[in-house]
C-alpha cells in the first residue's frame, strides 16, 4: 500500500525532531510534546502515527535494521572483513538514523541486534561460526565473540567514529578468527 505524500512527510518530520532529541538525552526523557514542539506538529498528528517514543524508537530500529539486512545481503559473498566494514560504514555513513539510534540506545538492544545480523550474514560466508547441534561451547563462544564485537563497535561510536571503518572491521575479524583457532580442540 503506497503512503501518501502527506504521511511521509509528517512522519519524517516527527522522525527527524526525534532523533536530533535523541541525540542529546535518552528515549526516556523525550516526551511527545517535545517532538511535537520541535516538529511544529500537533500532538494529534503525532498519535496519528505513533501510540508514544517507544513506539516510535522501535520502528525506527525496525527500519534501521532493514536498511543493514539490505546492505548484509549486497555485501555477503565478498566475505567476512567486508561485510563488517559495510555494516560499520553504514552506522558512519547513516549516522542521523542508525548512529544515533546506536549510540543512545541505553540497553544496546539495537546495536546488538546489528551485531547479530552481521554475525548471521558471516557465519553463512564461513559456515564455521554456527554451532553444530549440541555444541554449547560453540554457542557460548559466539555470544562472547558478538558481545566483544558490539563492545568494539559501541567504542568506536561514542569516541567518534575516529577510526576507519575497514580498520575497526579488520580488528573485529582478526578476534573473531583468533578466537575460533583458540576454541579448536587440540
Amino acid at each position: 500500500m503506497q503512503t501518501d505524500l502527506r504521511t511521509r512527510y509528517t512522519r519524517q518530520v516527527i522522525t527527524d525532531a526525534f532523533l536530533q532529541l535523541l541525540r542529546q538525552k535518552p528515549v526516556e526523557r523525550i516526551t511527545v510534546k517535545e517532538v511535537c514542539a520541535l516538529a511544529q506538529i500537533n500532538r494529534s498528528t503525532f498519535y496519528r502515527q505513533y501510540k508514544d517514543c517507544f513506539d516510535l524508537m522501535e520502528q525506527l530500529e525496525q527500519r534501521g535494521l532493514e536498511l543493514l539486512e539490505e546492505l548484509l545481503r549486497a555485501t555477503q559473498a565478498q566475505g567476512t572483513a567486508a561485510t563488517m566494514t559495510a555494516a560499520l560504514c553504514a552506522l558512519r555513513d547513516n549516522d542521523s538514523l542508525l548512529g544515533v539510534m546506536a549510540r543512545q540506545n541505553q540497553d544496546e538492544r539495537f546495536l546488538y541486534a546489528m551485531v547479530e545480523r552481521c554475525f548471521r550474514y558471516m557465519n553463512t560466508r564461513q559456515g564455521n561460526m554456527a554451532p553444530a547441534a549440541g555444541e554449547p561451547q560453540q554457542t557460548m563462544r559466539n555470544v562472547f565473540l558478538a558481545a566483544g564485537a558490539g563492545g568494539i563497535i559501541q567504542y568506536w561510536l561514542r569516541s567518534g567514529m575516529q577510526t576507519e571503518p575497514g580498520q575497526v572491521a579488520a580488528v573485529i575479524t582478526a578476534l573473531c578468527e583468533g578466537a575460533a583457532l583458540a576454541a579448536m580442540p587440540q
